[in-house]
């Protein structure tokens, strides 16, 4: 899928900067300071350029940014008109409506039963897809990474393993588990271009940017990203290695539906209790 395929849309905010200031004794501490700068600003945007400039002037006289860390809270450029009324024809293989995200990875099941299951299942239709992996998961059960080769799928990295990095883990760890995570996945499926792509179950701020900038020092492509949610389609983001002064040649995201996410069978309220309430909402 080349850039040309999901344009991106340029006329909209130009730059997004953020800067960590230092750290309190218990906990740290962010603060952010945003300069946004329209490109091409026709006359009925003056209202925002004036109040870009205000925002920007009030912000330098607060802080000082301070040189790159990789370990800082960042903002990354969004862009949030996205296709607006020119949605593009996505050309899904063999004219596909959706794309379907199977979860079989609940305790021992997924080892025992979930694996097998949908092996025999995307056999049967002939169907490829991408196996998104947690690797000490795939390591308690290695066996499986011949069948899945075989079967002709593709390989995604969910991480080391399913962790609130949120909340709970230092980027530093974060970090080595990204790098352990490729590592194990290259090294029991022998395949040395792995991983394709990412989707972390519990990212922080910072996952998209350790894991981009673990493929760029292993000179290894991140093909793509669905550690989005923002989209029904793939689209065209700047790079997260613009932060470390790279070329931004764009980074694709292929997002993850959360309206049609597995949540709502466990949600309270407009959940769904049968695979029926799924199919018919699909079909609405």
């Amino acid at each position: 899928m080349s850039p040309s395929s999901f344009q991106r849309k340029d006329q909209r905010i130009d730059e997004v900067r953020a800067c960590h200031t230092g750290k309190a004794s218990s906990e740290h501490s962010y603060f952010y300071s945003l300069s946004i700068r329209p490109r091409a600003i026709p006359s009925h945007h003056q209202l925002l350029s004036r109040f870009s400039t205000a925002l920007t002037r009030t912000q330098s006289t607060i802080m000082t940014p301070t040189p790159f860390d990789r370990y800082a809270e960042s903002m990354l450029e969004r862009e949030f008109l996205g296709y607006g009324m020119d949605t593009p024809d996505p050309k899904w293989p063999g004219g596909a409506n959706v794309a379907v995200s199977f979860i079989e990875g609940q305790c021992d099941y997924g080892a025992r039963e979930g694996v097998p299951r949908l092996l025999r299942l995307f056999e049967e239709y002939d169907m490829k897809c991408t196996w998104n992996v947690s690797t000490l998961a795939l390591e308690q059960a290695s066996y499986w990474a011949k069948a899945h080769i075989e079967s002709g799928s593709e390989s995604s990295c969910a991480g080391k393993r399913y962790l609130e990095y949120a909340t709970n883990i230092a980027p530093e760890v974060e970090e080595q588990h990204i790098h352990e995570a490729i590592t194990s996945l290259q090294t029991i499926t022998g395949d040395k271009t792995l991983p394709h792509g990412w989707f972390v179950d519990r990212p922080s701020n910072l996952s998209t940017l350790l894991y981009t900038c673990a493929h760029s020092s292993l000179s290894l492509p991140t093909l793509y990203s669905s550690n989005s949610s923002s989209d029904e389609l793939p689209f065209w983001a700047p790079s997260p290695l613009v932060v470390e002064a790279k070329e931004d040649k764009g980074f694709l995201m292929v997002p993850m539906s959360h309206d049609t996410g597995d949540w709502k069978f466990s949600g309270r309220g407009a959940g769904w209790a049968s695979p029926k309430d799924f199919y018919e909402y699909f079909g609405e």
